[in-house]
């Protein structure tokens, strides 16, 4: 019986581990979702700020205070950003590039981020 048992030990270690892996995907797809989100928001807003802009050299409309708010937007949406990035790096497994900071996978000689040789040590 004891065989049996320890079978079944680590059966029930290998599922776990399996779920927890699972998971971690899982919330890295959610955050790579939002980190999706956020871009477009941001890429809509550069937009608005490059109409705003046109706008009041085309015309002479004053938009600098609108375009003010547009940058704070732009600012916060970019802190967005990286706090995403950051809780995306946390989670995976691998090599941080010294240089970039990139998360890279185990094994590889060069950073995908930045190029920069890295070593292997985790």
């Amino acid at each position: 019986m004891s065989f049996f048992n320890n079978a079944v030990d680590k059966a029930k270690d290998l599922a776990d581990k399996a779920g927890q892996k699972t998971g971690v995907a899982v919330e890295v797809s959610k955050l790579k979702l939002q980190c999706t989100q956020v871009n477009s928001i941001l890429q809509s807003t550069y937009e608005r700020i490059g109409a705003l802009t046109y706008e009041q050299e085309k015309t002479g409309t004053d938009n600098s205070d609108i375009v003010a708010v547009c940058i704070k937007e732009v600012d916060a949406l970019i802190t967005e950003l990286n706090d995403l990035n950051e809780k995306i790096n946390k989670l995976r497994v691998g090599i941080k590039c010294q240089a970039c900071g990139a998360v890279n996978n185990v094994g590889i000689a060069y950073c995908a981020g930045c190029g920069t040789r890295i070593s292997n040590k985790k």
